[in-house]
């Protein structure tokens, strides 16, 4: 009987250790999918988000966007919109994916950064890290398997300051 025990316990652990982590996309503060907010917000996403319009973290404000072995799908990136934004981009893990069918703007205006790691993937057509004069970006692509798909121009410090660290 302590035999059959035994087994049923272990496998009823690695059952738990292959069941998949649940899927979450954050956002806190100034992120929006077309305009910019009129207020502070702080919501979830399950596990993908298919936004046909830009998506702007930091388009007045303070934004940050995570995402968690989920999906965002949008036109184009923002991360520090304005003069006055700041923004932050985390994309950390396996199967999380941020896929930007236009441009992706780090440090547009404004301040910027993008973390991907664990294994994230940030794609998009062309990309720009500190874009406009008086603006600063940051791009770090950092842990096996993690990925930025750019497809097109990569321009690094346009007008402002622009980091890439791989």
């Amino acid at each position: 009987m302590s035999i059959l025990r035994s087994s049923i316990t272990s496998l009823v652990l690695l059952t738990a250790m292959a069941m998949p982590v649940h899927a979450a996309i954050t956002t806190i503060g100034d992120v929006d999918p077309c305009c910019a907010p009129t207020y502070p917000n702080y919501w979830v996403v399950e596990d993908k988000w298919n936004n046909m319009l830009n998506l702007y973290v930091g388009y007045y404000g303070e934004g940050t966007l995570n995402v968690g072995w989920g999906q965002v799908n949008d036109s184009a990136g923002y991360i520090g919109y304005t003069s006055s934004s700041t923004g932050t981009a985390t994309i950390t893990g396996s199967w999380s994916l941020w896929n930007n069918s236009g441009t992706l703007y780090v440090g547009s205006s404004g301040t910027g950064t993008l973390n991907v790691e664990a294994g994230g993937e940030v794609s998009n057509t062309s990309g720009y890290i500190g874009h406009e004069s008086g603006s600063t970006g940051v791009v770090t692509v950092t842990g096996f398997g993690s990925l930025w798909n750019n497809l097109g121009e990569l321009s690094v410090g346009r007008e402002g300051k622009g980091t890439l660290n791989v």
